[in-house]
């Protein structure tokens, strides 16, 4: 029996989330950080840059990890770049530190959706642990096996019906239904 995470088919509010607190963060940083931009270090404010995008990749998944990372790009681009309050770059240096702003952001947030994607695995095989240590706990108490199994898969699986078809030892068969016990549609 393999256990694979279910894919999500629609989208949670988080990713959006925080997206758009990327994006406002990143303005704020360049807000804040205008007036000083002549004594404060640029190198400092890139690395405030890059910890929006590595909390909004790491928490909020790969789009909004893209997001922070571009928005963040374009806001220092704005304020910290010269000519400021363009979006215009006269510096290659300049370039370079924007490009690798936006390179940054995308791979963390590709490190961001494998590192989700491994937790949803863990929890899967987690769940399949569970089904078996129960499975285990019945057949040692001598209570419903078959039951307890056709319970256990039907949650894991996400499934509408589980049937477990055997042979009793003295072969007689057993049929054990859970879920939606109506017969399935006859398509002809």
């Amino acid at each position: 029996m393999t256990s694979q995470p279910r894919r999500r088919t629609s989208l949670d509010g988080q990713g959006v989330g925080w997206a758009v607190g990327a994006f406002v963060a990143s303005l704020l940083i360049g807000l804040l950080v205008e007036p000083f931009r002549g004594t404060i270090g640029l190198e400092n404010v890139v690395i405030c840059y890059l910890l929006v995008v590595v909390a909004a990749a790491g928490i909020g998944g790969r789009a909004a990890g893209i997001v922070a990372a571009v928005s963040a790009a374009l806001a220092y681009d704005f304020f910290l770049t010269t000519p400021y309050h363009t979006l215009v770059i006269d510096s290659l240096a300049q370039v370079i530190t924007v490009t690798l702003l936006v390179a940054t952001g995308i791979v963390v947030s590709i490190g961001g959706r494998v590192r989700r994607r491994s937790a949803a695995i863990a929890e899967a095989h987690a769940d399949a642990i569970r089904l078996l240590h129960r499975v285990s706990e019945a057949a040692a108490a001598g209570g419903p096996v078959d039951r307890v199994t056709a319970e256990g898969l039907q949650r894991l699986l996400g499934a509408r019906r589980v049937s477990i078809l055997r042979r009793s030892p003295a072969g007689v068969a057993v049929t054990v239904d859970v879920g939606d016990t109506r017969p399935p549609l006859e398509l002809e």
